[in-house]
């Protein structure tokens, strides 16, 4: 279940038909590695190229509209011993508090260097299984209205970890309505942060590169949105004759999830436009994946 609604758009403005190279840099604004996608794809040069990219503009403003309603706050390089599950909540999420903070902007919003979360995603699991193995045991617990030993088993829990002196880093995100949930932890030492814009941009670049330099034309077909992850088809406006009066076009898709489940993906997908409907075709993983690198991939 997705912390903020997911965006889902299949259709878009006739006005849509691109955008400048210039607005994409919005994409990266925030990214630590905003100087190294400008001078790699030398943006100064090309900055006033248009994409022609039928639906780009809607794609560029739903991420920055997204981003917009959330805010993104990590706590790096937090050890175990400043963490502990606080409590399972009755939808089975579990509350963790994180003490000694020195993320500032977290500081000021929680008006203390003690601060809750609720877990989202697969976040539960991951610490509870992943530092103790003791997440089946939890649920049992609470689907057994055994309170007295789940509050228990914590606190032995956290005195257990005193002297956990581990590293990870905790991906926190503030709702529309101020609610803090912890979406995800990642490895402090491996994990880089290609972002949804991250991936979108370096998409777009590189799609502009076919359309001016190989006569490629494409469009944005299908959008699917949220706070982490995304999934972006673009449609190649060539069509082919296949078998009878039946067509078939390429397209490539881009797939991003940026709390780590999944590596960022471009895979190539076929649809066959029949008389009646549209078949949309992934093949093989193998043979369907055209490039992925992982959160833990040098840049």
């Amino acid at each position: 279940m997705s912390i903020i609604k997911r965006i889902s758009i299949k259709s878009y403005p006739n006005h849509d038909k691109g955008i400048f190279i210039r607005d994409l840099v919005k994409l990266i604004e925030t990214s630590e590695y905003k100087s190294d996608l400008i001078d790699v794809f030398n943006v100064e040069a090309i900055k006033n190229e248009f994409i022609e990219l039928p639906g780009a503009t809607t794609l560029i403003d739903s991420i920055l509209d997204m981003e917009e309603r959330v805010t993104k706050l990590d706590l790096v390089n937090t050890q175990i011993r400043n963490v502990r599950c606080r409590k399972i909540t009755e939808n089975n999420q579990a509350i963790l508090e994180f003490a000694n903070v020195t993320n500032e902007d977290l500081i000021i919003r929680e008006k203390s260097d003690m601060v809750y979360a609720e877990t989202a995603y697969s976040v539960r699991q991951d610490y509870l299984n992943g530092f103790f193995d003791i997440d089946r045991y939890l649920s049992f617990l609470k689907k057994s209205n055994y309170e007295d030993l789940i509050e228990y088993n914590l606190n032995q829990l956290k005195k257990k970890t005193e002297d956990d002196t581990r590293e990870y880093n905790f991906r926190l995100v503030y709702d529309e309505e101020g609610k803090l949930y912890t979406r995800a932890i990642t490895s402090s030492a491996v994990y880089k942060d290609y972002n949804i814009g991250f991936s979108v941009f370096v998409a777009l670049i590189q799609i502009h590169n076919l359309i001016k330099n190989h006569g490629e034309k494409f469009k944005v077909d299908s959008l699917n949105l949220n706070e982490s992850e995304i999934s972006v088809v673009f449609r190649n406006l060539d069509t082919y004759q296949f078998l009878d009066s039946s067509k078939i076009s390429f397209a490539l898709e881009l797939t991003n999830d940026e709390i780590k489940r999944e590596a960022v993906k471009f895979s190539g997908l076929y649809k066959i436009n029949l008389n009646t409907s549209d078949i949309t075709l992934k093949p093989d993983e193998g043979k369907a994946n055209i490039l992925s690198f992982k959160h833990s991939s040098k840049l």
